[in-house]
C-alpha cells in the first residue's frame, strides 16, 4: 500500500495509528438522520444497514461526542471526524452533510487500499464554503441527457463540489412559455428529478438564466426581437439579438416570467441571472429619458434591482458577474460606491471571473464591498482542442486568491460544449478545482503536500480504478502547450483545430491554415506527437477493467480529430502535388495533365474513408452527452462537397480554362468569396457547367461615397 492516501480533496487531518481495520463485505452502516443521505452512503460504499446501529461496522455519530482532538472538524456544518480502529469506524459530524462527506472519503480509502485499511485518524473540513462546478447547455445546444447527469452529480459530490450550477441562458422548456426553448432542452420534470438527485449529495442546483445581454436566444424569435437594445439612428428591424432593452415593461414582465418558472423547477436559494458583457445599454429612445436621469451605471443597477427585488419574493438571491460593476465602479470614489452599492448589497452574489490565473485586487474590491464573493475560474474548453492539465495552476492562482481576500467560495465554468467536445473531456479540471476548494491552494503545490503528479494519481485511481500514469500520459501529450503535438500548431493550438473539422464543411481549411506550420519537419513532429498518443491510447484500452467507467471510450475524441487532420492534409498536400504537375502540362502534354488531375480526384475521394471513426464517435457523443447536430451535419456536407470538388477537378481537362491557382479551391470552389469590389478571374467562374459557376457576395455595406453636400452648397 501507498505509504500516503491517495484521496481527494486531501483531508486537512491524518494520523496512522498502529493495525487494521477490517470492513469486510457486504459493509454495514448506521443511520445519519437522513433518510436522502443514508441512501447515498449505502450506494457509494456499497453497503447495507445495520439492524442494530451500535453493531454497525460504520457508525455515524453526534459532534458531540468527537474526540476532542478532532472536536473543531467534527464541529463544522460540513466537517467531520473519522477514526478507523480495529473494531470499525466511526465518524462524528455536526450536519448529515458531514457524515456524507466522511463516507465518500471512506469510499476511497476502501478504492486504494480495499477492505483491510490502516487504523487512522482524519479531521476534515472545508477551506472555501462555496464550492462550485457549471455545466453549459445553449452554446452549441446541448442536448439535456439525465443518464449522463447522474452520472456527473456522484463525481462532483466525489469531489466535495457542492453547488452545480446548469447555465442556461434561456434554453429551458418554459412551463409558461411553450415551445420556446426548442428540442432537447432541459424540462421541468428534467430539473425536479435532477434537483432532488442533487439534495441527496449535498449539491444545490442552480440555474443560471441571462436577463440583460447573451440574450440572442430570445431576440432571434420574431415574437420578441422588437425586444433589443437599438441605437437610436439603427432600425431594429435589421440587428441581430444580444442585449435586452433595460427599460421596457414588456422585458421585465418577460423575465419575471421566466424567473418565476425556474424557481418553480429548482430549489436552491439562489439563481445567477447573468450581467456579463452589456455591449449597449440606455441607447434606444426607450431608455433615454432613463439615462439622463441614471446614466448608464444607474440604469444597470435599476434593472438589477429589480431582478432581485423578483427573487427576493420568492425568498431567493440572484448571483451576477461582476465585470459591469468592475467597468462602472472599480475607480469610482469610495463613498460614492457604498452609496450605490448599497441596495445591491443584500441577497445579491458577485462571481468575479478570471479564467487565466489570480486576481487577488478584484475579488478583495468586492469583499471589501460588502458582497458575498465567488472567484470563478475556467475549464477552457471553449478555447482548447483537447483537456489542458497546466489550468489547474490556474485555478490553484485563483482560489488562493479567494482565500486570501475572504471570498465565499469559488466555482469552475465551463463554456461551448459543441464541435466535438463536452465537459466530461475535462473532469479533470473539476476533480482539481474540487480539491483547491476543499483543501485550500498549497505554497507551490496544488494543495497543502499535494504536487500535480500525485493529484494525478490519486484523480486516476478515485475516478477510473487506474494505479499507472498511462492515461495522464495520453492527456499530456495531446494537451501540453510544449507536447509534441500542440507546439507544432501553435500559435493556432487552442480551440482552431477542432473548428478545422467540426465547424466548417470546406475539407481544405486545415490544410489552409496550417500549411505554414507543418512545412519543413512540422509535418513529421506532428505526425510522430499523434503516433504516440495512438500508442498509449491503446495501452489506456489494455488497461481498462471490465465495468470500467462508461465514459473513458470518449477520451479518445482529440486523438481521433488530430488523426483525421493529418489525414486530411497528408490527402491535401497529394492533391496539391497532383493539381500542381497539371497545370505545369496542361496545354503542353494534356494526356499527363488529364491523368494528374484525375489522381488529384481519387486521392480526394479516397479521403472519405477516413471519415467513419469521428462519424462513428459524433453519432455515440449525441446520443450519450447531447453534443450538437450540427457538427455531424456539417461533416456530411463536407463530404458532399468533396465529391463536387472531385468532379470539378476531372472537367477542368477538358474545360480549355487555365488551371485557377489551388488556394482558390478553398476559397472560391468550397467557400462563397465575399468582396466589396470584385473577383480576379471571376469570369471564368461565371461560365462552365452550372454545378460548378461561381461568383462573389458583397462582404457588407459599402461606405464610400462621392456624392458631397458640401460641393452642391458651393456650386449654388
Amino acid at each position: 500500500m501507498d505509504t500516503r492516501l491517495l484521496v481527494l480533496p486531501v483531508p486537512q487531518r491524518v494520523a496512522f495509528e498502529a493495525g487494521e481495520c477490517w470492513l469486510p463485505e457486504p459493509l454495514t452502516v448506521g443511520p445519519t438522520g437522513s433518510a436522502a443521505y443514508d441512501a447515498t452512503i449505502r450506494r457509494e460504499l456499497n453497503a447495507r444497514t445495520a439492524r442494530q446501529a451500535r453493531t454497525a461496522q460504520v457508525q455515524f455519530l453526534p459532534a458531540a461526542g468527537a474526540p476532542a482532538d478532532l472536536a473543531e472538524f467534527a464541529t463544522d456544518p460540513e466537517g467531520y471526524a473519522l477514526v478507523a480502529a480495529a473494531n470499525g469506524v466511526s465518524v462524528w459530524a455536526a450536519q448529515p452533510a458531514g457524515h456524507l462527506y466522511a463516507a465518500l472519503t471512506l469510499r476511497q480509502i476502501l478504492r486504494q487500499c480495499g477492505h483491510r485499511i490502516p487504523c487512522l485518524r482524519i479531521g476534515d473540513k472545508p477551506k472555501l464554503r462555496h464550492r462550485g462546478a457549471m455545466l453549459s447547455f445553449p452554446q452549441g445546444h446541448t442536448a439535456y441527457r439525465t443518464t449522463l447527469m447522474r452520472h456527473i452529480v456522484p463525481e462532483l459530490a466525489r469531489w466535495k463540489i457542492n453547488a452545480l450550477y446548469l447555465y442556461l441562458e434561456s434554453y429551458f422548456d418554459f412551463p409558461s412559455l411553450p415551445h420556446f426553448a426548442g428540442p432537447g432542452a432541459m424540462t421541468p420534470d428534467d430539473a425536479k428529478e435532477l434537483d432532488r438527485f442533487c439534495q441527496a449529495y449535498n449539491i444545490q442546483l442552480i440555474p443560471q438564466l441571462n436577463v440583460m445581454a447573451h440574450c440572442g436566444e430570445i431576440l432571434t424569435l420574431q415574437k420578441y426581437h422588437h425586444l433589443v437594445e437599438c441605437p437610436p439612428n439603427q432600425d431594429f428591424r435589421t440587428l441581430p439579438g444580444f442585449n435586452l432593452c433595460a427599460t421596457t415593461p414588456e422585458v421585465r414582465t418577460l423575465v419575471e416570467t421566466m424567473l418565476t418558472d425556474l424557481f418553480g423547477c429548482f430549489s436552491a436559494p439562489l439563481i445567477h441571472v447573468g450581467g456579463d458583457e452589456v455591449s449597449s445599454l440606455g441607447e434606444c429612445p426607450r431608455c433615454q429619458p432613463h439615462l439622463t436621469e441614471l446614466g448608464k451605471p444607474g440604469l444597470y443597477l435599476d434593472y438589477f434591482g429589480n431582478v432581485r427585488d423578483i427573487a427576493a419574493k420568492h425568498g431567493r438571491k440572484i448571483g451576477i458577474w461582476g465585470d459591469m460593476l468592475l467597468h462602472y465602479y472599480k475607480d469610482a470614489k469610495p463613498e460614492d460606491r457604498k452609496r450605490v452599492f448599497a441596495p445591491l448589497r443584500q441577497n445579491t452574489v458577485i462571481y468575479d471571473w478570471h479564467y487565466s490565473g489570480g486576481s487577488p485586487d478584484t475579488l478583495k474590491f468586492f469583499v471589501a464591498e460588502g458582497f458575498e464573493t465567488i472567484a470563478c475560474s475556467s475549464t477552457h474548453l471553449c478555447y482548447s482542442s483537447a483537456l489542458w492539465p497546466g489550468q489547474a495552476v490556474n485555478q490553484r492562482l485563483l482560489f488562493g486568491d479567494a482565500v486570501a481576500a475572504g471570498a465565499l467560495g469559488g466555482m469552475t465554468t465551463a463554456w461551448c460544449n459543441f464541435t466535438g467536445l463536452h465537459e466530461e473531456h475535462f473532469n479533470y479540471l473539476f476533480a482539481s478545482a474540487g480539491t483547491v476548494l476543499w483543501s485550500g491552494p498549497g505554497d507551490k503545490t496544488l494543495a497543502p503536500d499535494l504536487d500535480l503528479a500525485t493529484f494525478e494519481k490519486a484523480y486516476l485511481l478515485q475516478r477510473y480504478g487506474f494505479t499507472n500514469d498511462t492515461l495522464t500520459r495520453y492527456w499530456h501529450i495531446l494537451g501540453d502547450a510544449r507536447g509534441p503535438v500542440l507546439s507544432v500548431l501553435a500559435p493556432l493550438h487552442g480551440v482552431n483545430p477542432r473548428k478545422c473539422l467540426y465547424h466548417t464543411d470546406n475539407v481544405l481549411t486545415f490544410w489552409k491554415h496550417y500549411a505554414h506550420l507543418l512545412r519543413d519537419d512540422g509535418l513529421e513532429r506532428y505526425r510522430t506527437g499523434i503516433a504516440d498518443a495512438r500508442r498509449i491510447w491503446e495501452q489506456v484500452k489494455t488497461d481498462t477493467a471490465a465495468g470500467v467507467d462508461p465514459y473513458l471510450p470518449y477520451q479518445e475524441a482529440p486523438l481521433l480529430m488530430h488523426e483525421h487532420l493529418l489525414r486530411r492534409y497528408e490527402m491535401t498536400e497529394a492533391v496539391y502535388a497532383a493539381y500542381d504537375d497539371a497545370a505545369k502540362a496542361q496545354f503542353e502534354d494534356p494526356k499527363l495533365c488529364t491523368k494528374r488531375l484525375n489522381e488529384a480526384a481519387d486521392r480526394l475521394l479516397a479521403h472519405v474513408n477516413d471519415f467513419p471513426p469521428i462519424e462513428k464517435y459524433l453519432t455515440a457523443a449525441r446520443k450519450e452527452f447531447g453534443l450538437d447536430r450540427s457538427s455531424q451535419l456539417r461533416l456530411a456536407a463536407t463530404r458532399r462537397k468533396m465529391e463536387e470538388l472531385a468532379a470539378f477537378l476531372r472537367s477542368l481537362a477538358t474545360s480549355g480554362r487555365p488551371l485557377p491557382a489551388f488556394i482558390q479551391m478553398h476559397d472560391v470552389f468550397l467557400d462563397v468569396p465575399r468582396t466589396n469590389w470584385y473577383g480576379d478571374r471571376e469570369h471564368e467562374w461565371a461560365t462552365g457547367p452550372a454545378r460548378f459557376q461561381r461568383y462573389t457576395l458583397q462582404s457588407g455595406p459599402w461606405t464610400a461615397a462621392v456624392a458631397n453636400a458640401d460641393r452642391e452648397a458651393d456650386q449654388a
